[in-house]
């Protein structure tokens, strides 16, 4: 298995013009036989044979001069992030496939939300909450905090080019507690109390 089986066809081409930091993306790693991973849940040996040894801080590991932020739990990627503000960010469509190759690709979208950028405002938040049973059976096996719900945060600013925002950073985190929010339905999606 190597890096380019993370995204299959035309599509690795284009996310590795757009987002070059990709094409260094370890390789797909199964936390289940046929479910594929480049970040979320995966081991850390396997994600620093790749990127090599990280920079620790207080709790976030950088690796690659900074390109990618790590946290650990139990030695499994629990929470990373991505940013693109050097090259003044790129496409939501790209950044989306960013986000299917990072997190377990049994993950189901389960709500998302969005606050728009506005001119007080200029940094848009895009939010989405999915959910992966393969990332769950694996955090009862690592620790006893974690679920296998996901967040993933897209922050956007207008294009200068485009009528779609750019993105230039993703968060995306793994759930904390049995009874996370994000694991949770919200509420909103059946209206207001």
């Amino acid at each position: 298995m190597n890096r380019r089986s993370v995204v299959r066809g035309g599509a690795v081409a284009v996310v590795a013009a757009v987002v070059p930091v990709l094409a260094r993306a370890p390789a797909v790693t199964y936390a289940k036989e046929t479910v594929r991973t480049a970040a979320i849940g995966l081991s850390r040996k396997t994600w620093e044979q790749e990127h090599g040894r990280g920079d620790a801080g207080q709790n976030i590991v950088t690796y690659e001069n900074g390109a990618f932020s790590l946290q650990f739990a139990g030695d499994v990627v629990v929470y990373v992030e991505v940013g693109w503000e050097d090259r003044g960010g790129i496409s939501a469509g790209d950044a989306s496939g960013v986000v299917a190759q990072l997190i377990p690709s049994d993950a189901a979208l389960k709500e998302g939300y969005y606050a728009p950028p506005t001119a007080a405002g200029p940094t848009g938040l895009r939010v989405e909450r999915s959910q992966s049973p393969a990332l769950a059976d694996l955090m009862k096996q690592v620790t006893d905090d974690r679920t296998g719900g996901i967040l993933v945060v897209y922050q956007e600013a207008p294009s200068q080019t485009s009528h779609e925002p750019n993105v230039f950073r993703i968060s995306i985190a793994v759930g904390t507690k049995a009874n996370s929010i994000l694991d949770q339905p919200s509420g909103f999606a059946d209206g207001l109390a």
